[in-house]
């Protein structure tokens, strides 16, 4: 890619990588063999403040969703969410009104 060693470490520094030498021996760590890498874990934490941003987007992206089928016309029913606790006939009415309500659009669009 024509970029030397200085420019690549440059630019892992700008982005916050960092090397571990598990083999350094300047680290006075106890119970630790001299040429053997330590045994430790650096990363302790992890960074989840990203998580409820994406939490916000997707319960977004579903209200949107159910608002675009509640004004289309397009029932819950109809995309066949249909609970165990729902009548027959309450469930065929609302796939009924559902197709009186979207029916211009379908004519429309023909």
């Amino acid at each position: 890619m024509g970029i030397d060693v200085n420019k690549w470490m440059h630019y892992l520094s700008a982005l916050g990588v960092m090397f571990i030498n598990p083999y350094d021996s300047s680290a006075d760590i106890p119970g630790r063999d001299a040429g053997h890498p330590a045994n430790f874990n650096q990363f302790t934490a992890l960074d989840l403040t990203m998580a409820p941003v994406i939490d916000q987007y997707i319960n977004l992206m579903a209200k949107i969703e159910d608002m675009a089928s509640e004004i289309t016309g397009v029932s819950k029913q109809r995309e066949g969410a249909i609970s165990s606790n729902e009548l027959v006939g309450n469930v065929e009415r609302s796939v009924i009104q559902s197709a009186h309500i979207t029916e211009p659009w379908f004519w429309v669009h023909n």
